[in-house]
């Protein structure tokens, strides 16, 4: 994007002729998707070692230097989750769905 249409379009969003359609939602029911997809797919059950691993033969980066880091970030979330839900600022509604 050259200058010209940066500096026109952050003019626009200064001056609210644009309104940006942006949607939060602290629980979605039911989703079981990545917005995007991680090796070939977007389902979160179905994501394994094997699709972070084709990432990183993709962008040509050694699998032997992110493979640590997968496994200490899959173990953590295992292990620490479960009691950090206990303690997370979070609707009781949206605790009993997830």
């Amino acid at each position: 994007m050259c200058f010209i249409m940066k500096k026109s379009l952050l003019s626009q969003l200064k001056n609210r002729r644009i309104k940006l359609g942006l949607k939060t939602s602290v629980y979605i029911e039911d989703e079981r998707k990545y917005a995007l997809k991680l090796g070939k797919t977007k389902g979160w059950y179905a994501v394994t070692a094997s699709n972070f691993q084709s990432w990183t033969d993709r962008a040509d980066i050694p699998w032997r230097a992110i493979k640590p880091h997968l496994d200490d970030t899959v173990d953590k979330a295992r292990t620490l989750r479960p009691d950090a839900l206990k303690h997370l600022p979070m609707d009781e509604a949206h605790l009993k769905k997830g």
